[in-house]
């Protein structure tokens, strides 16, 4: 029961299913193994989270999206009071699959980029961005196993690649996050810990990160015609280092969701 709309043991056990056999893939970051009863346990608006993104154009109750879009995006807003995996989990599920703007829905306008900032101060806030060194964030004792810490370790991964993807195509420039908040120790111990497909995500987006700090840089807003010529030059490197980064595509890339490609295809069109 979410805010009087409820749901029957069948329609989620429904969902779930249809969660991680359409969307899952994407961001395999969630246990499959793991009972819709011990998700909402754990966290109510995780769950809420897995079944928003699920019935999502779901066939059989074309309604049921709309019915609680709004209820589960303030169930978001009040998790940011939680700085918890969980909540980290949530968010990027929502972020990953934005409410799109129907002005004759019930669903607000569009809080993408204000949650894609406060998942990154939150997944700092319990120390993703430093896997390793995780006990010191937290006030009590923090026994990790090495699967333990790679899952964190993708876990700020995908955080970065959720931020960055939310900025540009917002027509932000984003921050380099890898260069901010770790040395080269520690981003070495990301990466080696990280699946290839995450790890390729986090180079393409690297670099259109660059680009648009670039960009910028270059006073692109003012440009003279006789500046052109230097803009030219910076264009045809980034596009050399692009298809660097394109030969280190896995067979994984498969997974990498549409946002990807389409911020590549914008890179090559500046």
């Amino acid at each position: 029961m979410l805010e009087g709309c409820a749901l029957s043991p069948a329609v989620i056990d429904e969902l779930f299913a249809r969660y991680f056999q359409d969307f899952h893939q994407f961001v395999p970051f969630l246990d499959m193994d793991v009972s819709p009863n011990e998700y909402y346990r754990r966290s109510k608006f995780l769950f809420w989270a897995i079944i928003v993104v699920a019935c999502r154009n779901w066939p059989k109750d074309p309604t049921l999206f709309d019915s609680i879009g709004e209820k589960v995006l303030n169930l978001a807003l009040m998790s940011l009071r939680q700085a918890t995996i969980p909540t980290v989990k949530g968010l990027l599920l929502i972020l990953t699959w934005p409410f799109p703007k129907n002005p004759h829905g019930n669903i607000p306008g569009d809080t993408s980029h204000v949650l894609c900032g406060s998942i990154l101060h939150m997944a700092m806030q319990i120390g993703l961005h430093i896997p390793t060194s995780s006990q010191d964030f937290s006030r009590v004792k923090v026994h990790l196993t090495e699967a333990e810490i790679a899952k964190r370790a993708e876990l700020w991964g995908y955080c970065i690649v959720t931020y960055q993807r939310a900025c540009s195509i917002k027509g932000h420039s984003p921050l380099s996050l890898l260069d901010l908040y770790q040395d080269a120790e520690q981003r070495h111990a990301l990466f080696s810990r990280i699946s290839p497909t995450l790890r390729y995500q986090l180079k393409l987006n690297s670099l259109i990160t660059r680009c648009c700090s670039a960009m910028l840089q270059s006073g692109l807003r003012l440009m003279s015609k006789d500046q052109e010529p230097s803009l030219d030059i910076l264009i045809r490197v980034f596009e050399a280092n692009l298809k660097d980064v394109e030969t280190e595509a896995v067979s994984g890339t498969k997974y990498i969701p549409p946002g990807h490609y389409l911020l590549a295809d914008r890179l090559r069109r500046i």
